[in-house]
């Protein structure tokens, strides 16, 4: 019976694996530019994954969003330790020189949006990409930041206006 519940423990693994992992790996490549640590990231949440499919929890909570969620927190635990709170925007900018198939009006405001993403705060940054790029609803973003689906609405809204009074004031692009 034990290896029985080890098989399906193992089979549901890899069907989250495989399901996620690419979702996961895009997620920290947008934060980190080392692809030493995204592998080391994404193997990091998988770990805690594991553990916690062992320790028996509730398979049904182990979605995405869930594991956006673990995501959130290793790469806020990789920021406490190496302290390279710059490398988002950082790999914000260089995400939006690669784009390829933008003309370049768009890719000059794409860029200023980036540029404007570097200065507002983390908390704001974090909700926006959150929104934006990995294209989360408010209610996923709430599993991911551990909030309510009301608080993430008003969090999009101020952040929102954050990085419109940036772009307004820095960059003239919508005054």
């Amino acid at each position: 019976m034990a290896a029985t519940s080890s098989t399906a423990l193992d089979v549901r693994f890899a069907q989250l694996y495989s399901e996620t992992y690419a979702a996961i790996v895009a997620y920290f490549m947008r934060r980190v530019s080392v692809r030493s640590e995204v592998e080391d990231l994404a193997a990091e949440v998988y770990r805690i994954a594991w553990e916690r499919l062992c320790r028996g929890a509730d398979q049904a909570i182990m979605t995405l969003p869930w594991l956006y969620g673990v995501s959130h927190n290793v790469l806020r635990a990789h920021y406490r330790a190496d302290e390279h709170h710059v490398e988002l925007a950082r790999r914000t900018a260089g995400e939006a020189r690669r784009a390829e198939a933008v003309d370049g009006a768009a890719k000059a405001l794409g860029e200023q949006v980036s540029q404007a993403l570097s200065l507002v705060g983390p908390q704001h940054r974090e909700v926006l990409m959150l929104h934006y790029w990995e294209e989360l609803s408010a209610g996923e973003i709430a599993e991911v930041l551990g909030s309510s689906a009301g608080a993430v609405w008003v969090r999009l809204h101020r952040a929102r206006a954050a990085l419109r009074e940036v772009m307004e004031a820095g960059m003239g692009v919508w005054a």
